[in-house]
């Protein structure tokens, strides 16, 4: 079985084994391209990078059940090789990390099947090692949080090659251990989760070097267990997806050992160590549960031990160990 080697609790030594049963290799899918439907269907989009098949499938905003992706980006000429994150810039490119070979791959948002990157993003001076979560800015700056490097890197708008990062955040006082996911608020501050401190840092706009994060959000009162995946709403609240079963929600300003405003979590969730999460316009929920190969949506406020309203779940999705995701075009 494949592990995620740079996944890990508070020691380097932990590994994350990974779940869904898959054998393959990596370097390229080695399943086959799962079964997709037209992809001129309009609308908003989910983005699933998939690191059990090498693939991004793509489901429409309101897909339920054992739905058939839209389109899915696999094969060869993609250089998939063990994608955790995507990101969506507003001219319609698809950024894809690729822990595999400590690259950043972008196609166009509309990419389908055996599809060749239009850019990547590849080579010693760009500071990758274990890229996982991306999120571009308002200027299209595109940050990568390294999970095996404790740093995060933010490239230039049109990053391409053997590129060195416009900005590195790393060093002693950034307190950065395992930073796995990364999102910007509207004032261009950086959240980045950090899975083996069990901490959320928050880095001022522009930060950049051994810089000390301006909050941080951590502490028993913080229920932070693995925190994964984050996402911000129009208020500013940010919404972590923990892969010990929960999701958390802070208030925006949070800081210190804080308790979360609302968490969901209980047998009714389903959730089965959820990773990924990302929010729609009307505030519903959506997080992967990587335990069981699916995607569950929950109505915006949810709380508590609430089931979903919607779970995309099922041979047919083409999901497996589905991680962090995004909503776009």
């Amino acid at each position: 079985m494949r592990k995620l080697f740079f996944f890990g609790l508070a020691t380097a030594a932990v590994v994350l084994p990974l779940l869904g049963g898959c054998s393959s290799s990596g370097g390229g899918s080695s399943a086959g391209s799962p079964p997709t439907s037209a992809s001129g269907a309009s609308g908003p989009h989910l983005y699933v990078p998939n690191y059990g098949l090498d693939s991004v499938t793509v489901y429409s905003e309101t897909a339920n059940g054992d739905a058939v992706p839209q389109r899915t980006l696999t094969g060869g000429s993609t250089a998939m090789s063990n994608p955790i994150g995507v990101a969506l810039d507003p001219a319609d490119e698809l950024a894809v990390s690729q822990s595999g070979s400590n690259s950043i791959t972008i196609y166009p948002a509309a990419a389908n099947g055996t599809v060749a990157p239009a850019r990547t993003i590849l080579g010693g001076a760009t500071g990758l090692s274990g890229p996982s979560g991306l999120a571009f800015d308002s200027s299209v700056d595109l940050a990568v949080a390294n999970n095996s490097g404790a740093s995060v890197a933010v490239f230039a708008k049109g990053a391409t090659g053997n590129a060195t990062p416009s900005r590195l955040i790393t060093g002693a006082a950034t307190g950065l251990n395992g930073p796995l996911a990364v999102a910007f608020d509207a004032a261009g501050e950086l959240f980045v989760t950090d899975v083996r401190a069990n901490a959320i840092d928050v880095f001022a706009a522009g930060a950049t070097g051994n810089v000390t994060p301006v909050r941080t959000i951590s502490g028993s009162a913080t229920e932070l267990a693995s925190p994964y995946g984050i996402a911000l709403d129009a208020s500013g609240n940010a919404y972590v997806a923990q892969e010990s079963g929960s999701i958390v929600v802070f208030a925006a300003g949070a800081n210190g050992n804080v308790a979360p405003i609302r968490t969901i979590a209980g047998g009714s969730t389903g959730l089965a160590t959820p990773t990924g999460i990302a929010l729609d316009a009307s505030g519903n929920i959506y997080a992967t549960t990587n335990g069981d190969k699916s995607v569950a949506v929950f109505a915006a406020g949810a709380n508590g031990n609430v089931a979903p309203v919607r779970t995309i779940v099922g041979t047919n999705t083409g999901l497996a160990n589905p991680l962090l995701i995004a909503i776009g075009s």
